[in-house]
Order: structure tokens, then sequence, then C-alpha cells
């Protein structure tokens, strides 16, 4: 297991000030503490991780989200109550919001008729292929390839004489396509591999190609009628329309209201990445539009509903795609002010949807942490202590793998660390990768003396 591939953000500082007042703490959330020796602790627990600040930060973050957590169940709150949810969610309802108005200007623009569709598929650009694929394990001997080929002949001969696609589909070794009668969806040109595309370029609606070896082996390629994928060719051109005047709107937006970001977009974007949960209260202007702006404190909100990938990677990015980031969210937030004035929000029946699928979704986090209110308020006077006592427990479970390491979805995690105090001191981040290198060596040590 390697925490990178878990949703970790690359925090430092969180909330307040540095702690120098106490440097054997890595980490504070409100009253509970998490000391240089139990990270380290943890870190070695958690071999055959690397013993690096970068892994103790994570392992650090974790255990503030974590904690943030059973901090609100042990105060009498669940996480359950729609106006927290609401609050927790508010992206993703704005987005569902400006989709529901965007739809209603798309609809009286797009109009997507069975001429439109037949003179797409009839122009070819964009088509629907299947195939039989008789795969070529790398590693396969000149008579294990010789074999595939002459099956792969084989079933294509039977195609010419008569047979059925779904007959020679149920020979295929590709086993994800073989589920949808080989079909694999609608082609792109520059996508393929070229031997592939080539082929499936070459073929008239109705024709299967020859046998064409690529490096996962044998295909037979079969181009479908229009007749038989209607509904799916139908459907990608509806989707391939909207891109298109979404496209056209957006940049038709930014002319209209003059939406640009400044010199200084791409360095402020950097600095909110590295720390999306830092004191970012500037009323800077990273971009600007005819009547308003979009500053960085702002930014910061959405980034910290996004995920730690897109952090890390928006630490690293050019200043061209991290300019355009900047000005699709002003975009975003003047749809959304549209939105308002016209009074299209999404439905009672869809945010309700939403916080059903939140209610299941915390249900879930509840049983995989093993931190469920009862069990919080259960046992003892202090419910913070037990509170503690849990997620110490989880913890230990979590990275010695006797539990599975679960992540608190971003938007959530962000709604509770807004709600209490914690940080994250890097002094004491370093403390405890020395502390778990010299533990670690210890115990080698030990091992050598007692297993000569």
């Amino acid at each position: 297991m390697q925490l990178r591939a878990l949703i970790f953000p690359l925090l430092l500082v969180g909330c307040t000030e540095a702690f120098s007042a106490h440097p054997q703490v890595v980490a504070r959330m409100e009253d509970q503490e998490l000391p240089v020796r139990r990270l380290a602790e943890l870190m070695v627990l958690g071999q055959p991780l690397p013993l690096t600040e970068e892994v103790g930060q994570e392992l650090a973050r974790y255990w503030v989200d974590v904690a943030a957590f059973a901090h609100r169940l042990a105060n009498g709150d669940s996480l359950w109550d729609s106006s927290f949810v609401r609050e927790a969610m508010w992206l993703n309802l704005q987005q569902l919001s400006i989709a529901r108005f965007r739809d209603s200007l798309a609809q009286e623009t797009l109009l997507v008729t069975p001429a439109t569709v037949d003179s797409a598929y009839r122009a070819g650009e964009d088509r629907i292929v299947a195939h039989v694929l008789k795969s070529v394990p790398a590693g396969s001997s000149i008579e294990q390839r010789r074999e595939q080929r002459a099956a792969a002949e084989a079933i294509r001969e039977g195609l010419r004489n008569g047979g059925g696609w779904d007959n020679a589909n149920a020979l295929s070794d590709d086993s994800i396509a073989i589920a949808d009668n080989g079909n694999l969806g609608v082609l792109r040109r520059g996508v393929a591999l070229p031997r592939f595309e080539n082929a499936a370029y070459a073929l008239n609606p109705g024709s299967i190609s020859p046998v064409v070896e690529t490096q996962f082996g044998y295909h037979i390629i079969f181009r479908p009628r229009l007749e038989d994928v209607r509904g799916q060719f139908t459907q990608f051109v509806e989707q391939e329309l909207r891109a298109r005047f979404d496209s056209t709107y957006n940049a038709t937006l930014t002319t209209a209201l003059n939406v640009r970001a400044n010199r200084q977009t791409a360095i402020r974007l950097r600095d909110i990445a590295t720390a999306p949960f830092g004191n970012h209260n500037a009323n800077d202007a990273l971009v600007t539009y005819d009547g308003g702006k979009v500053t960085s404190a702002r930014f910061a909100k959405y980034l910290r509903m996004l995920s730690p990938d897109t952090h890390r990677d928006m630490t690293v990015g050019g200043a061209e795609p991290l300019s355009a980031f900047a000005v699709g969210v002003a975009l975003q937030e003047i749809m959304a002010a549209k939105v308002d004035s016209a009074g299209m929000h999404i439905s009672d029946s869809v945010v309700a949807a939403v916080i059903d699928s939140y209610h299941r979704e915390l249900v879930s986090l509840w049983t995989r942490l093993g931190i469920l209110p009862d069990s919080v308020l259960a046992s003892g006077p202090n419910p913070n202590e037990n509170a503690s006592r849990l997620v110490n427990g989880y913890l230990d479970a979590a990275v010695s793998r006797q539990k599975q390491m679960t992540p608190l979805p971003p938007f959530l995690a962000a709604h509770i660390l807004e709600g209490v105090q914690w940080e994250i001191d890097p002094r004491a981040l370093a403390a405890s990768v020395q502390m778990a290198l010299r533990l670690q060596a210890g115990a080698a040590a030990v091992g050598s003396v007692d297993n000569p």
C-alpha cells in the first residue's frame, strides 16, 4: 500500500498559528494531540512505507481528518442533518443547478434529428466498431502466436461464410468487450493503435476487416450498420453537440464579460494548492470580469472541495493550464449568479436524492472507520476521550493493514475542518521521521541478535 495512492493533500499548516510551545507535538485538533513518538510508531507500524517527511505528513493530515470527524460525533453532531449536508455539498449542488440552467439554454439551440445522426454516421469521422480478439500475452512462444492467429483466421472465415457475430464474439479473449457483444464504443482518429485504426477506418458499414495484428494479439474488426447502433450513436452525437455548445457558450461569455487572469494568478494558485486550508483571507483579485472578481479566499474555498491529486498537480502545473483553471472557476461563479437571477435551482427531489446518497455514504464511513455516534457516546463520562481511543485504535489497524484505510470525502473533510482548530508542525514532523528511523534501526538490531 502507498499513501500517495490515497486521497491525502500535501498540507503543512492548518488554520491556526504554529504551536512553537509544543515541539513534541506533530499535529493538534482542538484539545487532541498527535505526539512525535506516536506518529513515529505509526510510520514504523506501516512498513514497508518509506520513512520520509512526505509520508509522515500524509499520516498526520489523515489523523487530523479522522480526529476531527470523531470530535464532531463526540460533541453530539452526527453529521446527518440536512442543513449540514447542504453546506458541505455546496459545490455539488451548485454544479447541478448550473447544469440544469445550461440544459435549458442548450435545448433552445440544439436539435438532434434522425437526419443529423444519419449525416454524422455517413461522414465516418467518428465510428462505432466492435472486435473479436485472440490475445497473445507477453512471453508467448512463436507456436502460441501461430495458434492464436490461426484461431482468428478461422473465426473470420466463419463470419465470411455467413456465421453470426454473436457466435464469433463468444470466442473472443476480450473479457470486457465480450459482455457488450464486442462493442468498443465510438472510435476517434488518433486514439487506437495505428494498425487497428487504419483497418477500422477502411471499413464500410456492415463489413469486417482482415485479421489485424497488434501488441495485444489478433483482431477481427466489425463496423455495424447504423440501424443496429442508432441509439448509441445518437447519444454520442448529442454529447458532441452539447460539448460544442458549452465550449462556444464559455468562449462567448469570456469575451463578453472580459474574463481575464493576471500575471500573478498561476503563482498564487500554486501557493493556495500547497496549503488549501491555510489562512487565505486576501481580497486580491486573481481573476476579474466586468462586474466582479474571484479572490484568493474564494479560490481556496473551491480548492478545498477538490481532490488532493488536483492539489498536487496544481503545485507543479504550468502557468497556462493554471490560468485556464482560474478562468473556469470564474465562469462557474458567473453561471451561479445567472442561476440565482433566473431562479432556476435544482428541484427539492434532486436535493433529497443528493442528501440520501450522502447519508448512505456516511453510514458506510461510520462502519469502515469503526467510529459511530453510538460508539463514541456510549461509554465513559468524557466522549472526547472515547473518540480519541477509537481514532487511535482505527489508525493502528489501518496502518498495519488489519483494516482498509478509508479517507474522508474531500467535501466532508473540508467542511468539518472549517469548524475546528487544527494544525501540523513541520519541525515536529521532521523529528518524528528521525525517531521512526531510530525505532526501525533498533528493531532491526534486536532482530539480528534474536535471529543470527
